[in-house]
């Protein structure tokens, strides 16, 4: 497609590129590089969680963020998702510990696994969820470790 994308081709892109689990939603398209999802629609880039808060729930103020309560940046799922303020966010993040300096590394796993999980890994098919569950990990890490996330860049 070219040129500008009506309402209902932007749905369809988004939804292209969502795998639903039981928990998280993730997105398999681009990342920034902070882990969140992006979708370049009409020129623009867009931030594919606010993208999936406002097609569940409605407009977003300017002045609001869409945090995460799962914590999962590429995690699109409405239910995962509220408004707050930017220092809502930062709230939620130290009361959960996770601010820059205090977070632990998430559970490393031998490169050999990291590389057997990029191969096994097929969108819809052999979901994260089934990966984290053999290995023993969150869908968190399966999501870092198939991007090539922070500690899984290899």
């Amino acid at each position: 497609m070219s040129g500008r994308y009506t309402p209902k081709e932007i749905e369809i892109r988004f939804w292209s590129r969502v795998e639903i689990t039981p928990d998280c939603w993730f997105w398999l398209g681009a990342l920034d590089g902070d882990g969140y999802g992006r979708l370049q629609i009409n020129y623009q880039q867009l931030r594919v969680h606010r993208y999936s808060y406002e097609l569940h729930t409605g407009p977003v103020p300017n002045d609001l963020c869409v945090c995460h309560h799962c914590d999962c940046p590429s995690c699109v799922n409405p239910n995962h998702l509220f408004l707050g303020t930017n220092l809502d966010n930062i709230i939620d993040r130290c009361q959960k510990d996770r601010s820059a300096r205090l977070t632990p590394n998430p559970k490393v796993l031998p490169q050999e696994q990291v590389d057997e999980i990029r191969r096994k890994y097929v969108p819809f098919a052999y979901p994260q969820s089934q990966l984290a569950e053999e290995y023993g990990v969150s869908q968190v890490t399966i999501n870092r470790i198939i991007n090539h996330f922070r500690g899984y860049e290899a």
